[in-house]
C-alpha cells in the first residue's frame, strides 16, 4: 500500500510540474504576442514640395494606408474594412512631416477610417465624439497631454468654425502649410480648415481612388473640391452597400445618386459604373433577398404550371 502511495505521489508531482511548465510555455509566447499587438500600426508621408517626389510619396501613403485598413476580405476586388475590432486593435496612426520638419500624427479608426485625434509635439487633440472619445483617449497618444476639441469632426461641425470644404482648396502645398498652423494654434477658427484638408487628403482619399487621383493630378497647386468630390464623400456608405450587396450581375439593390464636376446628376446602379473609383469599402452586412408579394405569387404560379406540365397526358 505504501509503495502504491509513493507511486501516486510521484505521478501527482510529475503532473503538477507538467501543467505548470506546460502552461508557462503557452502563456509566455502569448504575453509576447500581446505586447506586439499593443503597438499601434502606422504609415507615414514626408512632404518635399518636389512634385514628382510628392506624387510618389503620396501614392505610397495611399497604398500603405489601404493595406493597413483592410480586413483581408474584398468585394469585387476592393478591400473591405473590418466589421469590428477589439478596443486596443481599433486604431491606426498616420504620420505626416512637412518641409519644415514639423510632424503631425493622426489617429484613425480602422472600422471606418475616421480621423479621431491628432498629435503635435507633446500635446494631442481629440474630436468630441461621444461614441469614440473615451476609448480613443484610453489607447491613443497616452504619453501626451490629451485635450478635447469642441468639435465632433463631422463636416457640419467643422464648417460651423469656418472649415467649409466647398470653398477651400486642398492639396500637398495646402497640407504643408496647415501642419504649421496646427503647431502654432489651437483656436477652433484656426484649426477647422487644416482639419478639413487633412480629413479629405487622408480618410476620403483612402476611401476613393477618384479623390486620390485629383490630388495627385493637382500636386503643384491644389484644387477646390466640387460636387463630384463632395457627393462621393457623402455617399461612401451607400456605395459600399451597393457594391457589397449587388446581385450576380452587379446590379445595385438601391441606386446611388452622385454628381459630376459640372453639377449634373450621375446615378450609379451597377458595380462596374463606380468600382474603379473606390479605394476601400465600409463593411456592410449582407442583406437577405426578400421577394415582393407580386414576385412570390408569380413564382408560385410558375411552379404550379410546371407541375401541371409534368402530369401524364390523357
Amino acid at each position: 500500500m505504501e509503495g502504491k502511495m509513493k507511486v501516486w505521489v510521484v505521478v501527482a508531482t510529475w503532473l503538477s510540474w507538467t501543467v505548470i511548465f506546460g502552461l508557462a510555455r503557452f502563456i509566455c509566447p502569448l504575453a509576447i504576442h500581446n505586447h506586439t499587438v499593443d503597438a499601434i500600426p502606422s504609415v507615414s508621408f514626408t512632404i518635399s514640395r518636389i512634385p514628382d517626389d510628392d506624387k510618389t510619396g503620396y501614392k505610397q501613403l495611399m497604398v500603405d494606408l489601404r493595406n493597413k485598413l483592410a480586413s483581408g476580405t474584398t468585394s469585387n476586388g476592393v478591400p473591405v474594412l473590418r466589421t469590428t475590432a477589439s478596443k486596443e486593435a481599433k486604431y491606426l496612426l498616420v504620420n505626416i512631416i512637412n518641409t519644415g520638419n514639423k510632424e503631425i500624427t493622426l489617429g484613425l479608426n480602422v472600422i471606418n477610417a475616421y480621423v479621431l485625434a491628432y498629435k503635435v509635439g507633446d500635446n494631442s487633440y481629440f474630436f468630441n465624439d461621444p461614441t469614440e472619445l473615451k476609448d480613443a483617449q484610453t489607447y491613443l497618444f497616452k504619453d501626451t497631454k490629451q485635450n478635447t476639441i469642441k468639435m465632433t469632426g463631422s463636416y457640419d461641425s467643422l464648417k460651423a468654425q469656418g472649415g467649409d470644404r466647398e470653398t477651400m482648396d486642398i492639396g500637398i502645398g495646402q497640407l504643408d502649410s496647415h501642419i504649421y498652423t496646427l503647431h502654432k494654434s489651437t483656436a477652433l477658427k484656426d484649426i477647422a480648415k487644416p482639419l478639413v484638408c487633412i480629413i479629405q487628403m487622408v480618410s476620403e482619399a483612402a476611401r476613393f481612388k477618384y479623390i486620390e487621383k485629383k490630388i495627385i493630378d493637382e500636386v503643384e497647386g491644389g484644387f477646390t473640391p466640387k460636387l463630384d468630390v463632395i457627393s462621393r464623400e457623402n455617399n461612401w456608405g451607400g456605395l459600399s452597400e451597393g457594391i457589397e450587396n449587388a446581385d450576380k450581375n452587379g446590379k445595385f439593390k438601391t441606386t446611388v445618386r452622385l454628381q459630376n464636376e459640372d453639377s449634373s446628376a450621375k446615378v450609379i446602379s451597377k458595380v462596374d459604373e463606380i468600382i474603379v473609383e473606390m479605394g476601400v469599402l465600409l463593411y456592410v452586412k449582407k442583406k437577405s433577398y426578400i421577394p415582393s408579394f407580386e414576385q412570390t405569387i408569380f413564382g408560385i404560379g410558375n411552379l404550379i404550371l410546371n407541375q401541371i406540365n409534368l402530369l401524364p397526358r390523357l
